[in-house]
């Protein structure tokens, strides 16, 4: 199995940590409107993690942008966070959603 693949292909895992962090900061999904996604960049990683959000936020998340950085940070390993934290306010800031290999 690739270190990329999800033991849970379903996303549960994705779906409950997503879950329990907007149960902790007290959001709904009406509340969100970007997401920095960790995105693999594969596709079976990918639609794992799309399904997780959809089943997350249902009929909002039509309405959420959404980007992922691994695709240029993937080499960081340890600092990857802190990159993708970075690109988030960025994002943020600039009411802008990056482009991505799946743009």
């Amino acid at each position: 199995m690739p270190i990329t693949l999800p033991r849970l292909a379903n996303g549960d895992g994705a779906f409950r940590s997503m879950s329990a962090a907007m149960k902790r900061a007290g959001i709904t999904s009406a509340d969100i409107d970007y997401i920095n996604a960790h995105g693999t960049s594969t596709q079976v990683g990918d639609e794992i993690e799309l399904g997780a959000v959809e089943r997350l936020l249902r009929h909002a998340a039509s309405k959420v942008s959404m980007s992922v950085d691994q695709i240029i940070d993937r080499s960081l390993l340890g600092a990857a966070g802190a990159i993708e934290a970075i690109f988030s306010i960025l994002a943020i800031r600039d009411n802008n959603c990056p482009a991505d290999d799946h743009s």
